[in-house]
C-alpha cells in the first residue's frame, strides 16, 4: 500500500495475443507476491470512504487525472497513443494486428470478359467468301447488326441471289491490288471582287448623309410626294409599297430618335432634304418600324407559303418513294455481295450486313485495273446482263431526290417558327389598334387592312404543321427502313448521296454502252480487215496454183 492508504494500480493487461477456446480473453497475470494457483486473485481494495458492497470498483485513474466527476475510463493496452478517441477493438484470431478487417473479395473477379452482344435471331447468317487472292477493298461504313430492325432493308437481303462465279472472276481479274495511283483533284479558286460606288453627299439635319442620299435615290424612283407615301402606310397598300421598297425601308429605316426630331421639324417640312421630307411625313405613325415589317411579311407571304408547302410534300413524296421501291433493295442487295466478297480477300475481314448508304456513290472512286473502269461499270455491266430491270434505277430516283436534296428540314422549321412569329405578332399590333382610344390617325387602316390576311394565315399554318409531321414521320420511316440515325444523316444529305449515285448511275451506264459500240465497231473493222485478208490471200493462192498452158504453132 502507498502514503494515505491507496492501492498501487493495477498493471494493464497483455494484448489479446490468442483467445481461449471460449473466445474469452484470459485474465491478466497476478500482482506480485501472489500465487499462480487455480485460485482468482481477491479484488483490489476499495477507495477511501467507498463500501465494499456491490461490483468490483474501477480501475484507478491515469496519472495527472482527477479523481472527481465519474468513473475513468479504462487504460490503454500496451503500445497504443494515450491521447485521441478511443482504441479500436483488438483483432479476431488469425487477423493482422493492424488496420480493419480486409474487404469482401470482388464479385465475378475471374469472370472472362463479356464479348460482342449476340446478333439477332432474325439476322440471316454470313458465310465469308473465297477470294483465293489479294484485290482492292470498299471502304464503306458498316451499319452495326443490332441498330437493323426486323422490318429493315437490310434484314431481307439474301446474297445468294447474286452469287455469281463468272462475275467474281472479272472482279477478281480487274481489282487485283496492282491499282493505278490515285488522281489528285483540287478545287479551282474563285475569285469575287465587289465595286462599291461612292455616291455624292447632301447635308443633312438629321439624317446621316449617306443615308439620307441613299433614301433620296429610293424615294425618287417611287414618283410619289411625301403626303401619298404617308397615304400609303396608314391604307397598308401592297400596291404601291413593294416588296423591294419594303426590304430596303425595314434594313435603314431611321431610329425612332430621328424620327422624333424629324416630327419636330414639321413646320419647315419643305425646306427639308428630299428623304428627310418623306420620313418627317410619316413620323407620327405609330410603331412604324413594326407595320413595315409586317406589311413586307405580307408581301412576301403567298411566294413563302407556296415554296413551303412545296417542299414539305417533295419530301414526304421522295421518302416514300425509296420506301416502296422494289428496286432499290435489289440494288443495295448487289453491291453488298460485291463489297463482302472484295474485302473477303483479307484474312481478318468479317461480312457485313449492311452498309451506309452515302458509300453508293463512291461505287465510282474504286478504280480498276486499267485506269479507266471503275467498280460501278462493272456492276452495270452484271445489271445490263442479268437483271435489266435494275438499270431503270437512274431514272427512277434522279427527279425526287434533285427536289429532295434542296430541302433543309431545319430551314423549314425556321420558316415555320418564323411564319407563327410574324402571324402572332401581328395579331397584337391588330388588337391593340383596335382597342385604342388616344391619338388616332384618320385614314389608319392597319387593323381593318390586316384582319382578313391573319384569319387566313392561321389556317395556313395549321396545314404546315400537319405536313411537317407527315414529312418527319415519313423520313424516321425510312431510317428505320436502311437503319440511318436521322441526327446524324438529315433528310437533304441523304438524298443529295442518292442524287450523286443517280448521276454517276447514269453517265457509267452511258459510257458502257459507247465503249461497247465502239468495240463492236473495232471488231467489225478487224473483221472487214481480216476478210479482205483473207480473199486476197486466197486470190494470190490460186494465181500461183494456177496450170501454165503452152501451145505449139
Amino acid at each position: 500500500m502507498t502514503e494515505g492508504g491507496i492501492p498501487p494500480p493495477a498493471p494493464p493487461p497483455p494484448p489479446f495475443l490468442e483467445m481461449t477456446g471460449s473466445g474469452v480473453p484470459p485474465p491478466p497475470p497476478p500482482f506480485p507476491g501472489m500465487t499462480t494457483g487455480g485460485v482468482p486473485p481477491p479484488p483490489p481494495p476499495p477507495f477511501p470512504g467507498m463500501t465494499t458492497g456491490g461490483g468490483p470498483p474501477p480501475p484507478p485513474p491515469f496519472p495527472g487525472m482527477a479523481t472527481g466527476g465519474g468513473p475513468p475510463p479504462p487504460p490503454p493496452f500496451p503500445g497504443m497513443a494515450t491521447g485521441g478517441g478511443p482504441p479500436p477493438p483488438p483483432p479476431f484470431p488469425g487477423m493482422a494486428g493492424s488496420g480493419g478487417p480486409p474487404p469482401p473479395p470482388m464479385m465475378n473477379m475471374n469472370a472472362p470478359p463479356l464479348g460482342p452482344p449476340p446478333i439477332p435471331e432474325y439476322l440471316p447468317k454470313k458465310q465469308k467468301y473465297v477470294v483465293g487472292e489479294a484485290v482492292k477493298k470498299v471502304a464503306w461504313n458498316k451499319i452495326n447488326p443490332q441498330s437493323i430492325k426486323k422490318e429493315s432493308i437490310w434484314a431481307n437481303i439474301d446474297e445468294k441471289n447474286f452469287q455469281n462465279k463468272a462475275f467474281f472472276t472479272t472482279i477478281k481479274d480487274n481489282f487485283a491490288t496492282k491499282s493505278a495511283p490515285a488522281k489528285n483533284l483540287t478545287d479551282s479558286d474563285t475569285e469575287s471582287s465587289s465595286t462599291t460606288t461612292t455616291k455624292k453627299t447632301k447635308e443633312f439635319r438629321v439624317l446621316d448623309a449617306r443615308a439620307g442620299q441613299n433614301f433620296a435615290i429610293m424615294f425618287s424612283q417611287l414618283k410619289s410626294t411625301p403626303q401619298q407615301f404617308r397615304q400609303w402606310l396608314l391604307a397598308c397598300d401592297n400596291q404601291y409599297l413593294t416588296s423591294d421598297l419594303l426590304a430596303q425601308l425595314d434594313k435603314s429605316l431611321p431610329t425612332p430618335e430621328e424620327l422624333k426630331k424629324l416630327s419636330e421639324l414639321k413646320n419647315d417640312i419643305n425646306e427639308l432634304p428630299d428623304a428627310e421630307q418623306y420620313f418627317c411625313a410619316v413620323s407620327d405613325i405609330k410603331r412604324l418600324h413594326q407595320r413595315i415589317k409586317i406589311l413586307l411579311f405580307k408581301s412576301q407571304y403567298k411566294e413563302s407559303l407556296e415554296e413551303t408547302e412545296k417542299n414539305y410534300v417533295a419530301a414526304r413524296q421522295a421518302c416514300e418513294t425509296v420506301r416502296r421501291s422494289k428496286r432499290f433493295p435489289k440494288l443495295v442487295e448487289l453491291v453488298l455481295t460485291i463489297g463482302n466478297y472484295m474485302n473477303s480477300s483479307g484474312k481478318t475481314y468479317e461480312p457485313i450486313y449492311g452498309f451506309d448508304i452515302s458509300f453508293l456513290p463512291k461505287l465510282h472512286s474504286t478504280k480498276a485495273n486499267d485506269g479507266k473502269r471503275t467498280l460501278l461499270h462493272f456492276i452495270l455491266q452484271e445489271i445490263e446482263k442479268d437483271h435489266p430491270d435494275l438499270l431503270k434505277f437512274g431514272d427512277e430516283f434522279q427527279g425526287v431526290a434533285e427536289v429532295a436534296s434542296k430541302v433543309d428540314t431545319n430551314e423549314l422549321q425556321r420558316v415555320l417558327n418564323e411564319i407563327k412569329s410574324r402571324i402572332n405578332s401581328a395579331q397584337t399590333d391588330i388588337d391593340n389598334a383596335k382597342n385604342a382610344t388616344e391619338n388616332l390617325i384618320p385614314g389608319d387602316r392597319f387593323a381593318q387592312s390586316l384582319e382578313g390576311f391573319v384569319k387566313a394565315a392561321l389556317d395556313d399554318i395549321e396545314r404546315l404543321d400537319a405536313l411537317s409531321v407527315k414529312m418527319t414521320s415519313a423520313y424516321q420511316d425510312l431510317c428505320d427502313y436502311l437503319a440511318i440515325d436521322p441526327k446524324k444523316c438529315p433528310l437533304n444529305d441523304f438524298f443529295t448521296d442518292v442524287k450523286s449515285f443517280c448521276t454517276v448511275f447514269l453517265t457509267c451506264l452511258q459510257e458502257n454502252r459507247l465503249w461497247r459500240e465502239q468495240d463492236e465497231k473495232a471488231k467489225r473493222a478487224q473483221t472487214s480487215k481480216q476478210l479482205v485478208d483473207d480473199i486476197r490471200k486466197k486470190h494470190r493462192t490460186e494465181l500461183k496454183e494456177e496450170p501454165k498452158t503452152f501451145f505449139k504453132p
